[in-house]
Formats: structure tokens, C-alpha cells, sequence
């Protein structure tokens, strides 16, 4: 430890030793995630960053697994990495891992949502639901084995292996299949008691990411940007600033025409999305208050001026120096809706 210390000191690497009872490894503390976080919330690549922190724990801490992949599905329930993350599960399972009874049902979603969106998989063949209460779980195939759990009747079982031959009981003769629940009960099951999931038959509620700004701009990382949030590329930095009204924090964009000037962050990348805006135009050319790159190539905006307000080429007349709420969003990213002082309009 003493010679990691001295290593960090030097370079700054940022690695602590895991120590482990066969091999001690040594890892990276997350110093370069947590500042990429810090400067970048919404970057595209925080959700590969936050994968590869999975891959870590599954590598270096495989017992808080089911905990990380818990908490990544809550953040990214439509994420690419899915068939990735059943993978971690089915592996961290036949390992003997367990989820904690709060980490249960999140795990068992991952699984039924898996099953839905990838019917034909190879994984999928492997899902199954226990046909009865209390169906005993033995050491081995075969009734000579030593009764080692029970099934709760319904719960998700993942076969980890397979008998070589079949067996007669009473009238059905069937395989033995080899086990794991997500509550770490193990065994040998007679193929009688079990039902493959049926991906046809599983009603999954859509998981809609809706995300909102809810950003007062309290912290700056300087004068002329709020932490968090970039400047677009070749805008004019002088022209944002910061000032406090009574109660209020009041961003202002000041630009001279000679550049273009806008802040941006990446809050999702599903179609659900929502904007929430109050802002007043003080003078000059119309202003675009926010800007939505939805997936498809579609663009929404909203773009104020003194005497209206334009979304997405329409054009709607009010007092643009007076005070008014903008709230632009899309729940199925087929169309925007923009509603302005309790009103509303479709586009």
C-alpha cells in the first residue's frame, strides 16, 4: 500500500489495492470517473463509463455486482449494454452470487425485459418459472439427492446445467436441470416442475427516461460558465453571465452579434424528454431559449423574441419582455408539445 501511495503521489494515477483472499488486485479509485462526472454531466459517454464501472465490480468486488447493475438499469433502463448486464447476472448467479431482497425484483425485470426485447437468444432458452411452492432442490439429479432448498412458486429460475439423460417419476419422464434463484437458492430440479418463460406472454411497462433542467445555476465553474454545463463551440463565453434578483438566479446572454453564443448539456438519450424554461427577452433578435436533438435526427426548439414565440417554425404572438414558463416536451418522441403559462401547443 505504501508503494501505491508513492506511485499516486507522482503521477496521480488514483489506484488502491483490492485485496482478495487468493490474489490482492489493484484498480483505479474512480478519481478519473468522478472528475469526468464533475466537468461532464450528460456527456454520451458516462453511460459507457458507468458500464465499465460494472465490469470492475464484477472483476474486483463481484459481491456488490447485483447492487451496481441494480442501480445502472434505475439510470438507464433502455440502455444498449442490456445483453451485456443478463450475461453479468446469469455468470454472477451460477458463481453463486446473490441480490439482496431490495436488488430482487429490479434484477428480475432486467431478465423479463431482456427476454422481451431478445426472444430468440441462447440466454432466453435458459429462463424459467417454478411451476409449484416449496418443489425440492437437491445436490444432484435424481430423487437420491440430499434436499439442499426449495422453489417459491413463480420466481425466475436460471438453468446452469442439464442432466445427460432423462429420468422416469411417477408418469413423466423428463431431464434434471441444475438451478440458481435470485435469492442464491441452488439445486437440482426435476423438469416437471418447471415452465421456459414465454416471451409472447411477458407485459412489460414501458420504461420512459423523462428528464427535466432543473439546474438554478446556484455553482459556476467561472464567471462565465455554470458548472456542469459546455459552451458551444466558437461562442462567445463573454456573453453569458450571472446575476441575483431578490430570490431568483438570473442567467443572461448579453451577445454582440459578432458570435453566436449558447450553453448545452446531454440530459438522455431515449425520446422522453422535458424542458422547463422561465425567461424574458430584455432586447435585439429573437433568441433560442433551448434546443432539444432528439434520436431519428428530429430537432425541437424553442426560440423567443420580443414580440412572440417560435416553436419549431410556428410562430405564436406575446409579449416576449414579459416573464412567461416554457415547458417543451415529448413523451413519445413522435411529436414535441410546448406549453407556455399553463397553455399548450402540438407540433
Amino acid at each position: 500500500n505504501s508503494e501505491i501511495e508513492e506511485v499516486n503521489s507522482e503521477t496521480g494515477a488514483g489506484l488502491r489495492m483490492i485485496e482478495k483472499k487468493k490474489q490482492s488486485t489493484i484498480a483505479p479509485d474512480g478519481r478519473f470517473y468522478n472528475d469526468f462526472i464533475s466537468r461532464y454531466r450528460g456527456s454520451s459517454f458516462i453511460e459507457d463509463l458507468d458500464y465499465y464501472q460494472l465490469k470492475k465490480l464484477r472483476d474486483t468486488e463481484p459481491m456488490k455486482l447485483h447492487q451496481g447493475i441494480t442501480r445502472f438499469y434505475q439510470k438507464y433502463s433502455n440502455s444498449n449494454y442490456l445483453p451485456q448486464i443478463v450475461a453479468m447476472i446469469f455468470e454472477s448467479l451460477r458463481n453463486g452470487e446473490t441480490a439482496a431482497k431490495t436488488e430482487e425484483n429490479i434484477i428480475k425485470k432486467i431478465i423479463l425485459n431482456y427476454a422481451y426485447k431478445f426472444p430468440t437468444s441462447q440466454e432466453v432458452a435458459r429462463i424459467y418459472l417454478s411451476d409449484g411452492e416449496g418443489i425440492n432442490l437437491r445436490n444432484s439429479p435424481g430423487l437420491d439427492g440430499k434436499v439442499i432448498g426449495r422453489t417459491v412458486k413463480g420466481e425466475i429460475l436460471i438453468q446452469t446445467e442439464k442432466s445427460m439423460d432423462t429420468m422416469q417419476i411417477g408418469d413423466s419422464r423428463d431431464y434434471w436441470y441444475r438451478v440458481s434463484t435470485l435469492r442464491n437458492s441452488r439445486g437440482w430440479i426435476f423438469g416437471k416442475f418447471l415452465t421456459p418463460i414465454d416471451p409472447e406472454k411477458i407485459v412489460m411497462k414501458e420504461e420512459k427516461e423523462s428528464w427535466a433542467i432543473e439546474d438554478y445555476f446556484r455553482s459556476w465553474a467561472d464567471s462565465n460558465t455554470p458548472e456542469l454545463w459546455n459552451h458551444i463551440e466558437g461562442a462567445d463565453k463573454s456573453a453569458v453571465s450571472f446575476r441575483k434578483e431578490s430570490d431568483r438566479n438570473i442567467l443572461a446572454f448579453t451577445a454582440k452579434g459578432e458570435k453566436a453564443t449558447g450553453l448545452f448539456n446531454r440530459y438522455s438519450s431515449a425520446g422522453s424528454f422535458k424542458v422547463l424554461i422561465r425567461a424574458k427577452v430584455i432586447s435585439g433578435e429573437p433568441v433560442v431559449l433551448a434546443a432539444v436533438s432528439a434520436d431519428k435526427g428530429r430537432i425541437y426548439y424553442v426560440k423567443a423574441g420580443i414580440s412572440g414565440v417560435d416553436v419549431n417554425g410556428r410562430n405564436i404572438p406575446l409579449k416576449g419582455t414579459d416573464w412567461h414558463i416554457y415547458e417543451l416536451s415529448s413523451k413519445e418522441n413522435i411529436f414535441a408539445e410546448l406549453r407556455m403559462d399553463n397553455l399548450y401547443r402540438e407540433e
